[in-house]
């Protein structure tokens, strides 16, 4: 699988299925030597607990940015009390990050959309672990969406993640985390949503109950600026 690091970013993290072909070489390759299967004629990991192996494993390929994280000296303190983690603390400082590095990080020639969700899990990865705490990559069998379980303590957070299509998508997102929010005995969840289509001007950061559970929405601006030259 790390032969084919790309392409199994794009398929462990990219909303868009691959359909299954062994006249692909990355597919054919992957095949033969059991990493992936055809799907109902995508391509897919047949096990779950193999795709979190994998995303597990290929955590350490982002440590580079791992310096960028935080601005100067700044420490963690702040970002976890005796009450547990200050969640949006931390989904703030990501965001902060996000602008900060830009197109220098973030090129979508490397990743495409795979890049946004890879990120987000390295950046809360680093925090949860040096905070005591431990993460965990949920990936439902429909594509759409991306979980990150994060365990503090006694307490539970959930995370989930899409890319900014349209409002019926988004809108669509919330319902989806309230229903797991129910499933997992959880009051409160977060909403990454990375978006194109947002500007400075919109609302970037929103609380609402849906369904009797708390929301909170973060929006990534992804539309950078590419450097000059």
């Amino acid at each position: 699988a790390r032969e084919k690091k790309r392409f199994m970013l794009r398929l462990l993290f990219s909303e868009t299925p691959i359909p299954f072909t062994v006249d692909d070489p990355d597919i054919a390759y992957l095949y033969a030597n059991g990493v992936v299967d055809n799907v109902d004629g995508y391509v897919g990991i047949p096990v779950p607990l193999y795709a979190k192996r994998l995303i597990a494993a290929f955590r350490p390929l982002f440590n580079g940015e791992a310096e960028y994280f935080l601005p100067g000296k700044e420490s963690l303190a702040g970002y976890a009390t005796a009450d547990g983690l200050n969640m949006r603390a931390i989904l703030g400082q990501y965001r902060d990050y996000v602008r900060r590095r830009g197109f220098r990080a973030f090129d979508a020639d490397k990743l495409k959309e795979a890049a946004w969700h890879y990120s987000l899990d390295g950046f809360i990865n680093f925090f949860i672990e040096r905070l005591g705490g431990r993460t965990f990559i949920e990936v439902p069998s429909g594509r759409g969406r991306t979980d990150i379980l994060v365990l503090y303590g006694k307490r539970k957070y959930i995370i989930e993640t899409k890319i900014y299509t349209d409002d019926w998508y988004f809108r669509k997102g919330k319902t989806q985390l309230s229903a797991y929010l129910h499933s997992e005995g959880v009051d409160e969840g977060f909403y990454v949503v990375f978006s194109r289509k947002h500007a400075d001007a919109d609302s970037l950061t929103g609380e609402e109950i849906v369904e009797e559970k708390r929301i909170v929405t973060y929006i990534i601006q992804t539309d950078f600026e590419r450097p000059s030259g």
